[in-house]
């Protein structure tokens, strides 16, 4: 039997070897409780929840493993439910073998081979992350999802809370031999309606044996009914609006592969339908995908060693016979030493300043939920419940990250992106603002700001997260990230005149996810991060233009940082490491050159560092606190909160800035080692009680507080709202 021969052995055999049980193609979707132990294989019968999963949506199998791990396996490895869909069928060209291999062009092309490599290499990762075996069976059979799409459909039978899904959408237009030489047809031209339709091909013994044009429409429609099915609470996908390539002056080329963000798109599309319908709306985040390689590497060593030997399973996990059987990806699997794998960042970075305590005493809470912006409130009295999520006029899709930003009088002013997709058309990317019509009260409708480069929607699409800020002149400056990867600012006069977007930091490249903070004194800081440290723009007084401090000599952030200022008016600036469990504090009383900087222990994990100096009084009764360097009579210290390892929150109080800058080492604890995601937001009470909230991976809202006096004793439990 020749080598392809062998290679086309029928799959119940290849999934024998794989541990795959195989479904005919004509049979229907089947229920949990159908499930049969096959006989003489002992394992302990667990009760997995059957709502409620994370679904992620992407391109390819393996676009989860490099660029949303270890969110994925810290859901799986936490028993938690977890969907993957895959809408290409990424066959390449054909060659189930090393792209660095010398010989590799001499390699027979097998499209549906290849395509089920990665299946199986795909279903081998999500083993080992849910059971530790690679070889843990899985059940395999054709379903439909919405009135057209026939699906691959995996489920591990250990753990039948993890499905993987496969639309098996190609290249090309040749129904038996896959793309044809030098077609550009694929998920991008299918969105951007350059292709009416777009074929599907079978991996090699498929259950899914029929070839189908999916159109535009079909796939959507599809994507809603796997969220109808599955009623996800966190959905994640890639990058709908992608870095340029920097390699290349002033160029407009999506760093991106274009599968990634077309399925990113359908992703927001489906989204939209599945909300619009009345559903339950989920939390949302994004990925960056290629142009991890110009971000730092946020990853601890560990999480990263963990991350590419995943990605060596998917691979094949270096298996003499793995060619044979078609035991996963050759092409990529082997040369998992790529610059895009080191990282993890998220496209819109976590907020962390988004629950604010307003003049009459209550907490209000916001954030994005399935592409609209929500609102949470507390009463007054600190055993008040809280009430929400309250929706936000919808007007177009407003990406996951908010800011939230004091004004005169407490109002409360949020920022945002809106992104409105055009009908094959590009799609348009603006600031949007609103405010609260009166403090502690509603929300206003949204206002634009358009963007720095309004007459061009394919440049504006790399717009970052807006961040604003009040000074005491009354004047409100809004700040983003450009497309040159500097820092604009567009700013409104206290009469209320909105003037022009003017690039205030010139290119670095700066990273997405600035940090602003208004001063005690009046005026507003603007905090960069690049590969050269962190670029600061600060004022000489309330009103004066922005200028820039030299930037700061420290490591690159390996996260968005966290800026905040304490009693004595000292500010402390807070980000990752590259590479590390640590985190770097910068501390200075404000003017250029007196900054010191130290680096202390984290709890690991990755994403923002939140940190809050809070200050009792003893009049206000909440007792002496943990630390000194307050107003007399009272008690005074800091809180941090960030996420671990294991992706729980931790949080860790100590007594001042100055203790940090001393490399006083943080104790860190996790309150009930809960999944929360996010950044945390750290906030102190009317009544002095210190208030920690996160965003859940369940789309729901966990809070915790603590009295500073109690701060020794850690905080209670996380208590869930609604």
């Amino acid at each position: 039997m020749g080598v392809w021969g062998a290679a086309a052995m029928t799959r119940r055999v290849l999934f024998a070897r794989a541990g795959v049980a195989v479904v005919a193609a004509g049979a229907v979707a089947w229920e949990i409780d159908d499930l049969v132990q096959p006989p003489g294989q002992r394992r302990a019968v667990r009760s997995f929840p059957l709502r409620d999963p994370v679904l992620q949506i992407v391109a390819h199998p393996d676009d989860d493993l490099y660029f949303m791990n270890p969110f994925a396996w810290q859901d799986v490895a936490g028993g938690g439910p977890i969907v993957t869909a895959y809408l290409a069928a990424g066959e390449s060209d054909g060659r189930n073998i090393s792209i660095r291999a010398q010989d590799r062009g001499g390699t027979p092309v097998d499209y549906p081979g290849y395509v089920e490599a990665r299946r199986n290499g795909i279903r081998t990762a999500y083993a080992l992350m849910a059971v530790g075996r690679a070889d843990s069976p899985w059940r395999v059979t054709s379903v439909r999802l919405g009135p057209a799409l026939l699906v691959e459909q995996s489920v591990l039978e250990a753990r039948p809370d993890v499905t993987l899904y496969f639309a098996g959408l190609r290249r090309g237009s040749d129904a038996k031999d896959g793309p044809v030489e030098g077609s550009s047809q694929r998920l991008d031209t299918l969105w951007t309606g350059v292709a009416r339709h777009e074929p599907t091909i079978a991996a090699t013994g498929s259950p899914q044996r029929a070839v189908q044009e999916v159109g535009k429409d079909e796939l959507i429609d599809a994507l809603v009914a796997l969220m109808r099915k599955h009623r996800p609470r966190l959905v994640r996908a890639m990058d709908p609006d992608p870095d340029h390539t920097l390699s290349v002056v002033d160029s407009i080329h999506p760093s991106d592969h274009i599968d990634h963000t077309a399925a990113a798109e359908f992703a927001v599309a489906a989204l939209g339908r599945y909300v619009a319908a009345g559903a339950v709306p989920p939390v949302v985040e994004h990925f960056r995908g290629y142009a991890n390689q110009y971000w730092p590497a946020n990853l601890p060593q560990s999480v990263y060693k963990q991350k590419v030997d995943l990605i060596a399973k998917y691979g094949g996990g270096g298996r003499p016979d793995c060619y044979l059987a078609l035991c996963g990806d050759l092409q990529l699997g082997e040369d998992t030493d790529i610059h895009y794998g080191y990282s993890t960042w998220p496209r819109y970075p976590a907020p962390t300043g988004w629950i604010r305590a307003q003049p009459d005493g209550s907490l209000t809470a916001v954030a994005a939920l399935g592409g609209r912006a929500v609102t949470w409130r507390r009463g007054v009295a600190p055993d008040a419940p809280w009430a929400g999520p309250a929706q936000l006029a919808p007007q177009g899709y407003i990406a996951p990250t908010l800011s939230v930003v004091e004004g005169p009088g407490g109002l409360l002013y949020l920022l945002a992106l809106r992104r409105t997709a055009a009908l094959d058309a590009t799609p348009i990317v603006e600031v949007v603002w609103c405010a609260q019509e009166k403090a502690g009260g509603a929300f206003g409708g949204w206002q634009s700001l358009g963007s720095v480069e309004a007459d061009d929607p394919v440049r504006s699409r790399e717009t970052g997260i807006p961040v604003g800020a009040f000074d005491s002149a009354g004047v409100f400056s809004v700040f983003v990230r450009d497309f040159y990867q500097g820092v604009s600012c567009v700013q409104r006069s206290k009469t209320g005149t909105w003037g022009d977007w003017q690039q205030v930091l010139p290119p670095g490249p700066y990273q997405d996810g600035l940090a602003v903070l208004a001063r005690r004194a009046g005026t507003v800081e603007v905090y960069a991060a690049s590969a050269a440290g962190v670029a600061r723009l600060w004022q000489r007084r309330p009103g004066a233009p922005f200028e820039l401090d030299s930037t700061m000599g420290t490591s690159p952030p390996a996260s968005p940082p966290t800026v905040f200022e304490d009693g004595t008016g000292r500010v402390a600036l807070l980000f990752r490491t590259v590479r590390s469990t640590d985190f770097a504090v910068c501390a200075g009383k404000g003017e250029p050159g007196e900054w010191k900087s130290t680096t202390v222990h984290g709890p690991g994990g990755i994403g923002p560092v939140s940190g809050l100096a809070w200050h009792t009084s003893n009049a206000g009764g909440s007792g002496s606190g943990s630390g000194g360097g307050g107003e007399s009579g009272g008690g005074s210290g800091i809180v941090l909160a960030a996420t671990a390892a294991d992706g729980s929150p931790s949080i860790a109080s100590v007594a001042s800035v100055d203790a940090l800058l001393d490399s006083s080492t943080p104790i860190w604890h996790e309150p009930d080692g809960r999944l929360l995601g996010g950044g945390a937001a750290v906030v102190q009470a009317a009544d002095g009680t210190l208030v920690i909230g996160c965003l859940g991976r369940d789309g729901r809202l966990w809070t915790t507080s603590q009295a500073p006096a109690k701060l020794g004793a850690g905080f209670p439990p996380w208590t869930r709202v609604g």
